[in-house]
């Protein structure tokens, strides 16, 4: 089990030294799904349903 962990440290002490500049200049803009009314107004609506649905239950009876 010692020899696992020297040579995971040993691996990890002998980096490369790499300097990366990375310049991003793009800039979008997003809404999630969860801010518009709408999904809201078809989820209550969808879950009233199965609500309604479910408690119902077996509507023939013998």
């Amino acid at each position: 089990m010692t020899i696992f962990f020297s040579i995971a440290t040993f691996a990890q002490s002998s980096t490369p030294d790499l300097k990366v500049d990375i310049n991003s200049t793009k800039s979008t803009t997003t809404t999630d799904w969860y801010t518009n009314p709408l999904y809201w107004v078809i989820g209550a609506v969808a879950l009233i349903i199965i609500v309604a649905l479910i408690s119902r239950g077996n509507g023939r009876r013998d």
